[in-house]
């Protein structure tokens, strides 16, 4: 008896750690928790309505990471809904299958906007060649210019050239005001004094039936030495004629000119020293006439700069492009609903 009792209980202390084979038992693993469940929207989305009414938007659905498979998501309002005009906050959430259940939130922006609309669709430019877009030409080739201005004159309008600034100011128009069509047409012709504008805007007028004239005219008569009455009481007559056929009549400012050629260039910009005080008389007459006012040579700097060509008279690219911007800002402000 004595000799069993120590070897019973050797035994039963080496089961305290051990298994009774004399393998080591190891402890139970815990099962590993889910990953924490996040959630990820996706990035602002932009749309556009052409009349204000809602419109389908569809977005990316959410992204969800960590959790306990298998992840549900949802989103309020959802993704192919009709939004409204204004910026819509669209939440997301996603739940998973673990007990209790994991859930995330996140957010989604559609901003719905309405295509700008314009009040005015059809314009008249009219005016000489500044307002046909005749380029900036040196003196080498004046010659050929003066033909081709003499060729247009008989055709009684002038070509739209490429760059003009009727043109530009069309391309502007259409791109921002995409859900309307829209009239621009190109009445200026090269060579032109204000006493033949005055008979030939009412024939421009009746054929383009316009909403709003853009009369921008008078460097001729300034390079011919006519006195400001009568270029100012001219362009009075032909804004007469514009509110008469029903348009809204905007007048600019004639532009700086170049005393001096640029390089090999003779300059055409004889009216130089008169810019000011001709302007001076157009800006009473506009406002006298209830037409609004397009400051053109205040847009200029008042200097013609880069603005004008080589040949002192004419817009260079440049030009042309900041005259048709400075329009379209003005009919912006006033025409945009």
């Amino acid at each position: 008896m004595s000799n069993r009792f120590p070897n019973i209980l050797a035994v039963a202390l080496a089961c305290l750690g051990l298994s009774c084979s004399g393998s080591p038992t190891a402890p139970p693993t815990p099962p590993t928790p889910p990953a924490t469940l996040t959630l990820a929207c996706p990035a602002a989305v932009a749309a556009q309505s052409v009349d204000g009414t809602p419109v389908t938007v569809s977005f990316a659905a959410p992204t969800a990471s960590g959790g306990t498979a298998p992840v549900a998501t949802t989103c309020a309002p959802a993704s192919g809904t009709a939004f409204p005009v204004g910026t819509t906050t669209s939440t997301c959430t996603a739940r998973d299958a673990a007990t209790p259940l994991h859930t995330a939130t996140c957010s989604a922006q559609v901003a719905v906007t309405q295509v700008p609309r314009i009040s005015a669709t059809r314009f008249l430019a009219f005016g000489d060649s500044i307002t046909s877009g005749s380029p900036s030409t040196c003196r080498p080739t004046l010659a050929a210019l003066l033909t081709l201005e003499r060729q247009l004159a008989s055709l009684g309008r002038g070509l739209d050239q490429p760059g003009s600034y009727p043109s530009t100011l069309r391309t502007m128009l259409s791109a921002r005001y995409s859900a309307q069509a829209l009239q621009v047409d190109n009445a200026g012709l090269p060579g032109e004094s204000t006493e033949a504008g005055v008979d030939r805007i009412r024939q421009e007028l009746a054929a383009s039936r316009p909403q709003v004239l853009l009369l921008q005219e008078g460097a001729n008569d300034l390079n011919q030495g006519e006195p400001d009455f009568s270029i100012v009481g001219n362009l009075r007559d032909m804004a007469k004629f514009g509110r008469e056929a029903g348009a809204q009549v905007f007048i600019g400012t004639l532009l700086p000119q170049r005393t001096e050629g640029v390089g090999m260039c003779a300059s055409r910009g004889g009216g130089a020293s008169r810019i000011v005080s001709t302007n001076s008389a157009i800006r009473a007459m506009a406002a006298s006439e209830g037409a609004v006012l397009v400051d053109l040579h205040a847009a200029f700097g008042g200097i013609p700069g880069d603005l004008i060509g080589v040949d002192g008279l004419h817009p260079s690219p440049s030009g042309y492009e900041k005259i048709a911007n400075t329009f379209f800002d003005i009919l912006k402000q006033r025409f945009e609903n």
